[in-house]
């Protein structure tokens, strides 16, 4: 407590309360601080440090030991990041349990404060940074958290200063722990009161497949027996037998990597300090301390959930970390009810949840199939039917379970997808087969669909279980089914769903729905109109995926047209849920819904946006009858009336009376109809510029609304845009700071923060990037942050930078890290989405933007920046870009201007001048293939966010590279393909960089230190101490290391290896990091056979293409056999003018297919040994070099009945081959 007294007074108030001890820290002004701590018997507290602003103590309590401090933020804001600092030296290298309380004077967000003018969101991150380095979080508490009352100017506010935080191995000790904030009582602050216990007993925990042991023999013996003991057994017992054997196996062998590390280590510590050498000893000691270090490795990495970081390179201390804060983040000691009462027993939270729940999934009766026959028609073909019910191949099934990640949640069985993809093998046969009989029959497995619901708390504090999101964990095996249905139904999308979506369908993107609603927000902020003014309405579905109701799914897909089997198939895995709570780790609960659909499963999204078919179409039929009138930006735009993202929804319209009671109708029927029901609170209305008082309040009092927007997000990002716009992005920045600065960030290894500086950090700002400009000012800050956190330990602590920001940018075939800039990077983005307007002038945004900024002209010709908004000006920038590159590729030539269009290269943008064999060399093609735009980086022509970079990279101004001037050295071979681990190529990479803190380097820099080699007194440069202080010619990177391990063990820890122990321990470490790699299982690809299978009444035709580079020449062979080989017909063709082997593969196709359709063939299988190519055709890929032939194959395969395309060995194409080859060498003798 804060006393404000001297201690004398203190003391004499505080003995009154009658407390065994009492520890007093004087007021540091008159009427200002001054601490009190008091504990009774039965506590043992050691005070470690007292100061001004908090006291340090250890407590013992009930045999348990803890550190805990008592804090007093300082009422200045100037003097607060100082406590913070103080505080976090205090417990800089403190991982045992530790729990803060007290006035911190600070708030998190704007969430913990009431009244007043709203703070910006850059003044939390100083206390934001503190929580995240220190890795605390809040206990979770109940009572109004609002502890703190006063007068500021004209205003009360309030505001949450006090608190009760913990780190992750506190939580872990106390789960139960919680805090309650009590009724004010003759103060400004409420006393805050916290509880806790220890575990007293130790639950049983559920089984989980431990990913260790995917390649113990032993253990896949086991498996093969367990799952083979009863041929007729399903493919769920076969999965209960193999878990109850793996359990009885782990009973009997104990997996605790940790342990075997210290006897290892111990081992290891006797064979080194013999005095008998044995290298084949240490050899095996080192190699098995290994193995029990990467064992450990993974053990924490499949818990923790961190998928972007390989295994490796010992970040066994991250994933700890990670997992710890993952459970702590998740763990639920106290929850409110619906009546607003606090329960915090296990069991009563377990009630609160069940209670919950079951309302939450209870069916209610509405008008269904009236609305959603009048808002949708049948779209399904007879042909996509037979499709989506077919029964599934063994590839199909393969596929689905291998696009699985491994170490996902796993479900109620406990198996993940890594043990099913470890054992296919095994059991891949048995599952193909009872999945195919599924699809057969319509009838599905029981039991399949148990599901755990795992809630992930919403918010920050959440306090009731609507402030928690339900993530289904369902079985592996359930989600094989899902991964083949949504499979199927994927490429369907775009043909069913209304343009007004663009979730989950492909070719669609996020960010049209952020720039249709960033133009029309900006429309209406320069809108005149005065009494015909429009509004924006965003809103938001109360748990959306929960409240689906059953009956209109069903009616929704018959409506549509989907087959009654495949509906079947959807109904029974949509029913057949169950669900069990995960609370703290243990399954609590049941309950059996009569609505709703997983938030997790593959297939809800797609049947959440079948079902929003019917919102859109309700919008659509208001729209038609003049009752739901959109807003138009320009006179040449499309009308919008509404946006739909999954369950977030934008609603355009005119604010008087008539249309707000339309559009209130829409929702009423759409929630009775759907069970969906808008959520008042999170919604807001913006409206146009000029609309009058009286219009606003009439019209959120139609629709139920409060909140007026323009000011908050949409899809994550700003809804308006004013001139301050860093400060609307400022919030990136504070995200990537708290991450790079979280406690556990600090346990990586030199290689791992590369990994999460380059695939974590830089990434968090890319979707604001993919949209907007963001401001050069802003890119520096981001900039800033990813290089302290690249250089510095301690973020908060500014160290040196050895290398400038920008070599570290360059590839690292350049001698930088390939870590991306920021302004590159944003305008490499931006024209992406340029690049998205230019190829798909159809789609919904590209007709907006037409309309408003080029009605008369073409995208590439507008370079309009006046009156835009500022989405418009960043495409722009991206526009600039693309057209550095940008190029025609030749169909039939139709449509290309011959002298101004850049079509004659299919790598640079050239106009025709004098390139008469380049001209030649063009082969349109035959069947009135349009020409079409290409982006001539990359082979296919598409434009991607690489080659982008890259170009725009391009346009900097070279600068000698270290290293370069040594005509031998490549940064790629020498460095980073060495046979060496991680940390040894970022070792190395400093070192030819002049990055390594040396005397000569740090003396270079300023700094007063030392600059004399530790080992030798000589002066100590990079090249001195890694190459003369030691004897030796050549010394290997390993060696290198451990010199540098040696010099800074001498200095930091006064030990030190002679040369001998030095070199020693360098081989020990190469061998055991060389067997690793060889130990290393990769992914075995199944192998196409060179004769595969092919359909009964199917025809094989062999093609191939020899080309000669010197006359500019191709030969074509192809051959056509039956299903026995005998030889039906071949044929060879000579051309002259083509520009590469690629182009004569293309063509040896083409022919072969005309000359099929000559001889009557309906059904082909065609092979060919260019890879490329076949994999071109298979996935429509639009390759530049060959597009007009691509196109013609592709409508001469129109032709067929039937007509595959396989990839096969050279070897298998000896007779193709062999007459492309004698064409070509006739047509040289025939010249």
């Amino acid at each position: 407590m804060e006393t404000k007294n001297e201690n004398i007074f203190v003391l004499k108030e505080l003995n009154q309360l009658k407390y065994d001890h009492i520890a007093v820290v004087p007021p540091y002004a008159r009427g200002g601080g001054g601490l009190a701590l008091l504990w009774r018997k039965g506590i043992e507290v050691n005070i470690l440090y007292q100061c001004d602003n908090f006291i340090d103590t250890e407590v013992k309590y009930k045999g348990e030991r803890f550190h805990t401090t008592f804090v007093y933020g300082d009422p200045e804001k100037e003097g607060r990041k100082e406590v913070w600092n103080s505080i976090q030296r205090r417990a800089e290298n403190r991982d045992s349990p530790w729990f803060l309380t007290g006035d911190f004077n600070e708030i998190m967000d704007n969430s913990e404060k009431s009244g007043g003018p709203a703070r910006a969101e850059g003044s939390f991150v100083d206390f934001r940074s503190f929580m995240s380095t220190c890795e605390l979080y809040d206990l979770r508490f109940s009572g109004n958290f609002l502890s703190w009352r006063g007068q500021r100017r004209d205003h009360l506010v309030r505001c949450r200063l006090d608190r009760a935080m913990a780190n992750s191995a506190w939580i872990e000790n106390y789960p139960s722990g919680r805090s309650e904030y009590l009724n004010f009582e003759g103060s400004d602050h409420r006393p805050l009161i916290s509880f806790f216990q220890a575990v007293k007993k130790r639950k049983k925990g559920l089984f989980s497949y431990d990913r260790r042991l995917r390649n113990n023999e032993e253990v896949k013996l086991l498996i093969t027996e367990s799952w083979n003991t009863n041929p007729r057994a399903d493919v769920e017992t076969r999965i209960s037998n193999c878990r109850k054997a793996i359990i009885q196996w782990h009973r009997s062998h104990h997996l605790n990597s940790r342990k075997i590390i210290e006897e290892k280590k111990s081992e290891l510590e006797r064979a080194m300090t013999s005095n008998v050498l044995n290298d084949t000893l240490i050899f095996q000691i080192n190699k098995e301390l290994k193995g029990a270090y990467e064992a450990e490795e993974e053990y924490w990495r499949q818990r923790s959930r961190q998928m972007w970081l390989s295994l490796g390179d010992k970040n066994s201390g991250y994933f700890h970390a990670a997992t710890r804060g993952r459970r702590a983040r998740n763990n639920i000691s106290v929850i409110e009810d619906d009546e607003g009462k606090t329960v915090f027993e296990e069991a009563k939270i377990a009630e609160v949840n069940t209670k919950y729940f079951e309302k939450m999934f209870t069916s209610q009766a509405g008008v269904r199939a009236e609305t959603v026959n009048k808002s949708i028609k049948p779209s399904i073909s007879e042909e996509t039917n037979i499709r989506l019910i077919q029964i599934p191949s063994a590839q199909e099934v393969r596929a689905a379970i291998f696009s699985i990640h491994p170490d996902k949640a796993l479900g109620p069985n406990g198996f993940s997808a890594s043990f099913f993809h470890s054992n296919w093998e095994t059991i891949g046969e048995r599952i193909t087969l009872e999945i195919q009989e599924v699809f057969r029959s319509g009838t599905f497995p029981q039991n399949i669909n148990a599901t755990h619901i795992c809630l992930i708390p919403k918010i920050t504090n959440p306090k009731s279980v609507a402030d928690y999101r339900p993530i289904a964990l369902y079985n592996v095996y359930y989600k094989i089914f899902s991964k083949i249905l949504t499979a199927r139904l994927h490429p369907i999308l775009d043909g069913i769903i209304s343009e007004n979506q663009s979730a989950f369908v492909p070719g669609r993107a996020i960010t049209d729905n952020v720039m249709i609603t960033h133009e029309i927000l900006h429309f209406l902020k320069i809108s005149k109109a005065n009494k015909r003014g429009s509004m924006a309405m965003k809103t938001d579905m109360t748990k959306a995926y929960d409240r689906v109701e059953w009956e209109f799914i069903r009616l929704v897909l018959e409506r549509m047209g989907f087959h009654t089997k495949l509906i079947g198939w959807i109904m029974q895995w949509v029913t057949s849920i169950t669900f069990k709570f995960l609370l703290n780790g243990s399954a609590i609960g049941n309950v059996t819904p009569s609505r709703g659909i997983r938030q997790g499963d593959p297939l809800s999204p797609y049947l959440f946006i079948l079902c929003s078919e019917v919102l859109s179409g309700l919008c659509k039929k208001a729209q038609e009858n003049g009752q739901l009138t959109g807003i138009r930006v320009a006179n040449g735009s499309p009308k919008v009336n509404h946006l739909l993202f999954a369950d977030d929804t934008m609603f355009f319209c005119k604010s008087n009376e008539k249309t707000c009671k339309a559009l209130k109708e829409i929702l009423r029927q759409y929630e009775e109809a759907s069970g969906q029901m808008i959520s008042c609170q999170k919604s807001a209305i913006t409206f146009s510029k000029k609309t009058s008082g009286d219009i606003k309040r009439k019209a959120m009092s139609i629709l139920g609304i409060s909140k007026e927007g323009g000011k908050g997000k949409y899809l994550g990002l700003p809804e308006a845009f004013g001139r301050k716009k860093k400060d609307l992005f400022s919030a990136v920045v504070d995200k990537i700071r708290q991450r790079a600065v979280s406690w556990s960030s600090k346990l990586l290894s030199g290689a791992g923060k590369l990994v999460l500086l380059k695939s974590v950090l830089s990434s968090m700002p890319t979707y604001s990037m993919s949209c907007f400009k963001i401001p050069i000012s802003l890119s520096k800050r981001i900039q800033s942050v990813l290089t302290r956190f690249w250089w510095d330990a301690n973020p908060e602590k500014k160290k040196m930078c050895w290398i400038a920001w920008h070599k570290l940018t360059r590839g690292k075939r350049e001698g930088g890290l390939g870590i991306r800039d920021i302004q590159d990077f944003n305008d490499t983005l931006l024209s992406k989405l340029s690049w998205r307007i230019l190829t798909n002038p159809e789609c919904l945004l590209a007709r907006i933007l037409k309309g408003k900024y080029f009605p008369n002209q073409s995208f590439l010709d507008c370079d309009r920046m006046e009156g835009g908004s500022h989405g418009w000006k960043g495409i722009l920038i991206g526009q600039n870009l693309l057209k550095e590159k940008l190029g025609k590729i030749i169909g039939n030539g139709g449509n290309t201007r011959v002298w101004d269009d850049p079509w004659l290269s299919t790598t640079e943008p050239r106009a025709p001048m004098e390139y008469e064999k380049e001209i030649l060399g063009i082969i349109p093609g035959e069947f009135a293939t349009e020409d079409r735009l290409a982006w001539l980086p990359k082979a296919d022509g598409e434009y991607s966010v690489k080659t982008g970079y890259h170009t725009s990279r391009a346009r900097k101004p070279e600068e000698v590279i270290p290293g370069a001037a040594n005509g031998n050295f490549d940064w790629v071979t020498d460095v980073w393909k060495g046979l060496y681990g991680p940390k040894l190529k970022i070792f190395l990479w400093k070192s030819v960089q002049g990055a390594l803190s040396v005397g000569e380097n740090l003396a270079a820099r300023g700094m007063s230190v030392q600059s004399k080699c530790v080992h030798c007194g000589g002066s100590e440069s990079t090249i001195h101490l890694l190459f003369h202080c030691v004897k030796g010619d050549s010394l290997a990177p390993w060696i290198l290391w451990s010199i540098w391990l040696s010099k800074n063990n001498k200095i930091f820890s006064h030990s030190s290896l002679n040369a001998l122990g030095t070199l020693n321990l360098a081989i020990i470490r190469a061998r055991e990091w060389l067997q690793a790699q060889l130990e290393i299982s990769k992914p075995i690809k199944p192998l196409r056979s060179a004769r595969a299978e092919i359909p009964r009444d199917h025809f094989r035709c062999h093609t191939d293409g020899a080309w000669n580079g010197e006359h500019r020449s191709g030969g074509l062979g192809w051959i056509f056999q039956n299903r026995n080989l005998d030889l039906l017909s071949q044929g060879s063709k000579a051309l002259e003018n083509v520009a590469s082997p690629l182009i004569s593969e293309a063509l040896a196709i083409r022919e072969a297919l005309r000359h099929a359709i000559d001889l009557g063939f309906s059904r082909l299988h065609v092979a060919s040994d260019s890879q490329i190519l076949i994999s071109a055709i298979n996935s429509k890929t639009r390759l530049s070099e060959v597009f007009g032939i691509l196109q013609d194959i592709s409508h001469l395969s129109s032709r067929f009945q039937s007509v595959f395309f396989v990839s096969i060995p050279r070897a298998a194409n000896v007779l193709a081959d062999s007459l492309a080859k004698r064409s070509l060498q006739n047509f040289f003798v025939r010249e």
